[in-house]
């Protein structure tokens, strides 16, 4: 044990790390104990900086962090999450890009805990184990957000989640902007709405597809013992809304990026009945088809949202709308 514990602190020791926080005005109230967080975990590996990109809009947490925070890198790009990484990634070098969510915190040892699955070559990206933070009296919406957070009944994960991961190699898409007025008549009505919002928003996804497209499943690693906390969803509404952006998302990416299709019906998670019928309380099961029940509602919903909005009938909305209950 203490060889292995000297071989990971000589392989962190050896590499630059660049810790990535994309933030925004309404994570203002959450981004200090994430800073704070990542820099008892970075207090003993020399070779690392954190840098805070502010994309959309960001008057208010600019002016905070200058003030609370004038030890870090702050700097700004276009809206959305893939812009914030990739102005990251272009502006500061090194072997692992590390991004972590600023409603996120994580444990002192997290970082050397993801960083040491790169010590397995064929590993390009790690991410952590996302643990919710519950409240004392919980909802039946964070109870039910709470199971499908901790996977107890669904298949193994094969892409990654995008609140915490490190990575030896980021990829971005190479389109940016869409000309709808130009050659892209297969886009669906009701989809052209969401193209003005950028092609391409949230970060896991297409960089999932690309990576086991690319280098196959095993080059995306889940670091089970690397904790990440954060506040789950509490409100059917806020549900919602993190259905709607990942499900539009998905869709446009498959869209987009046909060649992706058949490894999105690969990777898709679906209910494993085995753990459901073998573990757990009838509590979480009874909850657990509930949750399935809300997913098929939201389906429904969201396409009936998406044509009603493409004809004028209900009022447009971007396509990355704000959890409130999870800052």
């Amino acid at each position: 044990m203490i060889k292995k514990d000297i071989n990971e602190q000589d392989f962190l020791l050896a590499k630059r790390m660049v810790i990535g926080v994309c933030a925004r005005d309404d994570e203002i109230k959450t981004i200090t104990p994430c800073l704070e967080s990542i820099k008892n975990a970075i207090s003993k590996l020399p070779n690392t900086e954190i840098v805070v990109c502010l994309n959309d809009y960001y008057d208010d947490i600019y002016k905070y962090l200058k003030n609370k925070h004038c030890d870090i890198k702050i700097i700004t790009s276009f809206p959305g999450v893939i812009c914030a990484q990739k102005a990251i990634v272009d502006s500061h070098d090194a072997d692992f890009h590390v991004f972590i969510d600023a409603d996120s915190i994580i444990e002192p040892d997290t970082i050397t805990k993801l960083i040491s699955n790169f010590e397995n070559p064929a590993i390009i990206l790690a991410y952590g184990n996302n643990i919710p933070i519950k409240s004392k009296k919980q909802s039946i919406i964070e109870k039910i957000y709470c199971l499908y957070a901790n996977q107890t009944y669904l298949t193994k994960r094969k892409y990654f989640h995008g609140r915490f991961f490190a990575s030896k190699k980021m990829i971005f898409p190479k389109k940016s902007t869409i000309d709808l007025k130009n050659g892209e008549k297969r886009i669906p009505f009701y989809l052209k709405q969401f193209m003005k919002d950028g092609v391409l928003i949230a970060d896991d996804i297409y960089m999932s597809y690309v990576l086991i497209q690319k280098y196959g499943t095993e080059s995306i690693s889940e670091s089970e013992n690397a904790n990440v906390y954060f506040n789950p969803i509490k409100t059917i509404s806020d549900f919602y809304e993190s259905y709607r952006r990942t499900r539009i998302e998905i869709l446009k990416c498959n869209l987009l990026f046909p060649e992706f299709k058949t490894i999105e019906k690969n990777i898709e998670r679906k209910t494993d009945w085995y753990k459901w019928y073998g573990i757990g309380r009838g509590e979480d099961k009874i909850l657990w088809i509930v949750y399935l029940a809300l997913n098929l509602f939201f389906k429904i919903y969201l396409y009936i949202e998406m044509v009603l909005s493409s004809w004028g009938i209900i009022r447009k909305k971007k396509q990355w709308k704000v959890l409130t209950t999870t800052k």
